[in-house]
């Protein structure tokens, strides 16, 4: 029995836009990612002051990222109100704010937070121990195979999203 969804962020929840980043836009924001804690992600940027990287980090990413679905989420808590929704992401801690402007889960897990990345079955450890539950009672979603299947590895339920469906769609299909 699922008792916690738990989605990626960027490529399930959000897409990136097609827009024209600076030049400095541009060097931050490819250190987004998999990033163990935020003082790496800084230490990759050392050419810049501490305050404009972190300034510049939230400003792309609430330029960057649309939601998908501003729907799923309600949806989801009407059709399943017993089942927590959470967000894990391979991101840095700057994202936070974002998340919380964007979307009403119940916890968030990020990767620069938690000092592992989901490659490491560890990450997906460390989410059931936090949530209280066990790993077979966690469906876990994203778009990166490598990722689902490293999830499945450590117990919990978990599949790709198929990007030609609603995700809404194939969660209530996945949960029936």
């Amino acid at each position: 029995m699922v008792k916690v969804i738990v989605f990626d962020l960027v490529g399930v929840l959000v897409r990136e836009k097609d827009i024209k980043l600076n030049t400095d836009e541009s060097k931050i924001e490819r250190l987004f990612g998999p990033n163990v804690s935020d003082e790496e992600f800084i230490n990759e940027l050392k050419f810049y002051n501490r305050e404009y990287i972190i300034d510049t980090a939230k400003s792309v990413i609430n330029k960057l990222y649309e939601i998908k679905d501003k729907d799923l989420i309600n949806k989801l808590k009407r059709k399943y109100p017993n089942i927590k929704l959470v967000i894990a992401t391979n991101h840095i801690s700057y994202v936070r704010d974002y998340v919380n402007d964007n979307f009403d889960v119940d916890q968030i897990f990020i990767s620069a937070e938690m000092h592992k990345i989901k490659s490491n079955i560890d990450f997906y450890n460390t989410i059931a121990k936090n949530l209280n539950c066990k790993n077979n009672e966690i469906l876990f979603i994203d778009d990166n195979a490598d990722y689902v299947t490293i999830a499945h590895e450590s117990g919990m339920q978990s599949f790709k999203m198929e990007k030609s469906r609603l995700l809404y769609d194939q969660i209530v299909d996945y949960l029936h």
